[in-house]
């Protein structure tokens, strides 16, 4: 089938219609491995071999695929193209946005950009894809990923300044307020401890018997009841001798 590719092996390709899934991103990105041999290797290369591979195989490139879904396949891409490497997010990153540029250049012809009507074809085709801008679709993720990421330290820092300053509170108040002073020092003098000294009660005052016609000093002081009949009947002589 040697020199019979755009005839022949071309059109059995496209009738498969075998579409950019993870599968075939996966295979792809291993392939592109054993071509470009390390990860470091220069995000226009692996646009390039990105083309070149989506053109060969006639990969059906589907209309109406959501910037979401061009974050997912990249992002699926990269993770399989850096397998068993420790890249970092600007790597990352790079592979990324070469994937779908790549994949943009292949809506064209061959050798499209180097042809004003190429370019504008790719443009329109790309635009159908939902491709025309890459780095949007990735700044678009890039924005929601920051602004989760400073969402979750301002909570963060919230929570620690509210129970930073809670504790400041209640030790300033209880250094400051002499009742709190008191209070502890009474707690302290409840537990036992060696300042703990004995209160005595005041003594609960009696009310004296009111004078009524049936009672005598006598009977008063003594606490004698006032119907006593030695008393009550006594002779003043009796009475002076006391």
């Amino acid at each position: 089938m040697g020199g019979n590719y755009r005839k022949v092996l071309r059109p059995i390709l496209r009738a498969a219609k075998v579409g950019m899934k993870p599968p075939i991103l996966s295979a792809m990105a291993k392939l592109m491995r054993k071509l470009l041999t390390k990860v470091e290797s220069p995000a226009a290369h692996v646009a390039h071999l990105v083309t070149d591979i989506v053109h060969g195989c006639a990969f059906v490139i589907e209309i109406g695929t959501t910037p979401l879904e061009w974050q997912q396949l990249s992002a699926w891409f990269a993770q399989e193209f850096c397998k068993g490497e420790f890249p970092d997010l600007r790597r990352h990153q790079m592979i990324r946005a070469a994937f779908l540029e790549g994949v943009k250049w292949a809506c064209g012809s061959y050798n499209a950009r180097f042809s004003k009507e190429g370019i504008e074809t790719v443009q329109r085709r790309a635009a159908r894809v939902g491709l025309r801008d890459p780095l949007a679709i990735l700044n678009q993720e890039f924005e929601v990923a920051k602004a989760q990421t400073t969402a979750y330290f301002a909570t963060q820092q919230f929570a620690i300044r509210g129970n930073t300053g809670g504790q400041q509170l209640a030790i300033a108040s209880s250094s400051r307020s002499p009742a709190s002073r008191a209070t502890k020092r009474r707690i302290r003098d409840r537990d036992g401890s060696p300042c703990e000294r004995p209160r005595p009660r005041p003594k609960r005052r009696e009310p004296s018997m009111p004078m009524t016609p049936m009672t005598t000093r006598f009977s008063v002081n003594r606490r004698w009841s006032a119907t006593d009949d030695d008393i009550l009947y006594e002779t003043p002589v009796k009475r002076r001798r006391r």
